[in-house]
């Protein structure tokens, strides 16, 4: 279909939402539920109050403020083909993912960078080049929270908490890529992993944790006691 070839706008999606009024997920401040669409919604207010694309206002507010010379929030509603060279490969056959409709909308995904580039964007947040420290502060604040306390969901990163350490990080895959971006703030102590093979290696860091000295993210390794699987 012709339609699913090209990229809707955050404004379509939102027109979609007002237009098929879906079912509510859940109740408010009820469980917690990760929802990518958040994040796009978040996009179109952003365009909404500032009159500006999403793709504009992330240059002119975070890329350029934090040097990030090779980012861009790329949108199939403005190009036939998103302009880059990297291309998302499947995981089962390996062969690379085609682009839709769906790779459109930004806020939620879309966003094209290297590993460079978001250690630089780590330097920004840092300094306090981007956001002030009791706004980030705010942000590694716990909304939602795992049984075992161990893991958490701020405001926009994830959290992991472990005999009186706090790790921030995310993780994100969409069309054939996938990435992880850790924090610990603690020890100043940074891992950026880009892949464009959706697989399970960035499962799979065990020993990349052990030799930064870092506690092990991943969440089957922990039971409800807060202790290592394999040591009960």
């Amino acid at each position: 279909m012709e339609g699913k070839k090209k990229g809707m706008t955050n404004q379509d999606v939102m027109n979609m939402l007002i237009e098929f009024k879906p079912n509510r997920y859940g109740k408010p401040d009820g469980k917690f539920f990760y929802n990518n669409s958040n994040f796009m919604v978040l996009g179109a207010i952003i365009e909404k109050v500032t009159n500006q694309s999403y793709a504009e206002w992330m240059k002119e507010n975070v890329f350029n403020p934090a040097g990030m010379t090779n980012t861009a929030a790329l949108s199939k509603a403005i190009y036939e083909k998103i302009p880059t060279d990297v291309i998302g490969h499947d995981k089962v056959w390996r062969r690379s993912v085609v682009q839709n409709f769906q790779d459109g909308p930004l806020g939620d995904k879309g966003i094209y960078s290297t590993v460079r580039d978001l250690y630089k964007l780590d330097l920004a947040l840092n300094e306090g080049r981007l956001l002030k420290k009791e706004t980030l502060d705010s942000a590694y604040v716990d909304r939602a929270k795992s049984k075992n306390g161990i893991f958490g969901y701020g405001l926009g990163w994830r959290t992991f908490h472990r005999n009186n350490d706090l790790i921030i990080y995310h993780t994100g895959w969409w069309h054939g890529f996938r990435n992880l971006y850790v924090r610990d703030l603690k020890n100043n102590v940074t891992i950026v992993l880009l892949s464009n093979m959706t697989n399970g290696s960035l499962v799979k860091l065990d020993e990349l944790y052990k030799i930064l000295g870092m506690p092990i993210l991943r969440k089957g390794i922990y039971n409800d006691a807060g202790n290592v699987a394999d040591d009960v």
